[in-house]
């Protein structure tokens, strides 16, 4: 449970922070414990509607205390800049926590590895930064690694986001037509008697299939969600899931060149700030939903601890690519592995982009192709009837 309060310290200053207890008892006592005295408790329940943390705040975050802190200012008055000037009313209440935290003793790295909202690479980069006094420098590397992530984030739901977007629209039009425009205009031409050419006839029988047999649509969706759904609730379904996703045409590339990005990005920033190659693979899996990739990592890693190289353990994984296990191999020798890696990381990186370019030039033309020869379809079907049609009634006037 989390909790505002308001503390008068020894020198009769008023605190003002947001806790998390268990209960208020516990927390009376956490206060009495630290020579405070409790002017007011208020319990603070966050609404489902507040705003989440996102990264780009992190990002902000990161940014911010890195400068003020390498500018001389403390870090708690920093992190209270901070909190009085962020306009995120949940990032806020936590800010004013990872404080209170602070003042009660606890690292910054402790006090950030409480709250989900921070990444594992941030806690870890401000753990090593606390060890080697270099605390500015390592949340400006955080900065930089969760801004170039955020980049192939976005990117890759961009290409993603507009195929079903214009997808979903088409299917849209397309079912308006066929589920209410096109049976009324069936039903004129079968009560005026008119002779109908093959085009309409199957049309018209088209229709009245997709009329009567709707509900095979929703019901195939249905059982495609189930066998999703089925397919997460073991580790063997999940890790097959996550092959077939990278098996799909287009999107499992796609998606798998970000995952690699991801993947030797956050590698080269752990190996540059000075973790060990087993303790940074160790990091990065927990990173990965996808359990085929998780499964690579845990695999390179075991690898290594039986004494291969990297670039040998790299090899043994199909995941990843001969142009990177090359690329690593080189880094060995010339002992820059974490330069190989942000070059092979920038590779991938400008390969998304290239993919997402290719993909928005390439889809357009296709969905308009689909578009169009659909809706000739129907044109070629309804042309003639049409044209009976007008001129019957015409000849009745």
């Amino acid at each position: 449970m989390k909790y505002k309060v308001w503390l008068i310290d020894n020198e009769g200053n008023l605190i003002v922070r947001i806790v998390t207890s268990p209960s208020q008892e516990a927390l009376l006592s956490r206060i009495e414990r630290d020579n405070l005295i409790p002017v007011k408790l208020k319990p603070v329940r966050l609404s489902f509607f507040e705003p989440t943390i996102k990264r780009k705040e992190i990002i902000e975050f990161c940014n911010n205390i890195s400068l003020m802190v390498g500018g001389g200012i403390s870090l708690l008055e920093a992190l209270d800049e901070f909190s009085l000037n962020t306009k995120n009313k949940r990032f806020k209440l936590i800010t004013e926590e990872v404080i209170f935290d602070i003042r009660n003793g606890m690292s910054f790295s402790d006090a950030l590895k409480k709250h989900k909202a921070f990444p594992d690479v941030v806690v870890h980069l401000v753990k090593i930064g606390e060890e080697t006094g270099s605390l500015s420098s390592v949340l400006k590397d955080a900065a930089q690694h969760l801004q170039k992530v955020d980049d192939i984030v976005s990117n890759t739901k961009r290409a993603l986001m507009y195929p079903l977007f214009v997808t979903i629209s088409m299917f849209g039009a397309a079912a308006f037509w066929l589920f209410y425009v096109l049976p009324k205009l069936t039903k004129v031409f079968s009560t005026m008697g008119l002779k109908l050419p093959l085009p309409t006839i199957l049309l018209i029988k088209t229709v009245a299939f997709l009329n009567h047999y709707y509900w095979i649509f929703p019901a195939i969706f249905g059982l495609i969600a189930a066998i999703i759904i089925g397919l997460k609730i073991n580790e063997k379904g999940r890790f097959l899931l996550s092959k077939i996703i990278y098996k799909l045409p287009i999107f499992g590339t796609l998606i798998l060149t970000s995952n690699l990005a991801f993947f030797f990005e956050y590698e080269a920033l752990l190996l540059r700030v000075g973790v060990s190659i087993t303790n940074s693979l160790d990091i990065i899996k927990t990173a990965f939903k996808n359990l085929v990739f998780r499964f690579a990592i845990e695999n390179t890693n075991t690898n290594i601890k039986n004494g291969l190289g990297l670039s040998e353990s790299f090899k043994k994984n199909k995941i990843f690519e001969p142009f990177a296990v090359r690329m690593i191999s080189a880094g060995e020798k010339t002992g820059e592995i974490d330069k190989q890696m942000s070059y092979v990381a920038n590779s991938y990186y400008t390969k998304v982009n290239r993919m997402v370019e290719v993909m928005e030039k390439t889809i357009e033309p296709i969905v308009m192709t689909v578009a169009g020869v659909f809706f000739f379809i129907i044109v070629l079907a309804l042309i003639v009837p049409v044209y009976q049609l007008v001129s019957k009634m015409g000849a009745i006037r």
